[in-house]
């Protein structure tokens, strides 16, 4: 059952960014229509909901993204697309926003980042 609603959260991602964007989504390519953005945030609260997500904020300039053991699951390309959805919507709210610092929501430490500039997701 899980994996059917991870599937299914992540091809709604997909599907609310063009394709180019689903790949590599940045502050020059991330639509800015306000339904797109909405679907991202919806996108958000869902992986929230599903404990993929813990929460997002964005204090000071950097973007940070709380990854919950469900995100842990994920294939790598599945954790790309959920982070880019991430970065995608900061970068929309905030333009100029090309970094999202991925932490995980129990150790409270880093474990991976998304640049476009530095070739989208890595992982610690």
């Amino acid at each position: 059952m899980w994996k059917m609603l991870f599937a299914g959260l992540v091809a709604a991602a997909v599907s609310t960014v063009a394709p180019a964007q689903a790949a590599a989504p940045n502050a020059a390519t991330a639509e800015a229509r306000p339904d797109v953005q909405q679907q991202r945030l919806a996108l958000i609260q869902s992986l929230i909901g599903a404990g993929v997500l813990d929460r997002i904020e964005r204090p000071r300039d950097i973007a940070r993204v709380w990854v919950r053991p469900r995100f842990y699951a994920a294939d790598f390309s599945e954790k790309r697309k959920i982070v880019g959805v991430v970065h995608a919507y900061f970068a929309q709210l905030h333009p100029g926003t090309d970094y999202v610092a991925v932490y995980d929501a129990t150790s409270g430490k880093r474990v991976g980042r998304f640049s476009v500039q530095a070739g989208g997701l890595v992982m610690d």
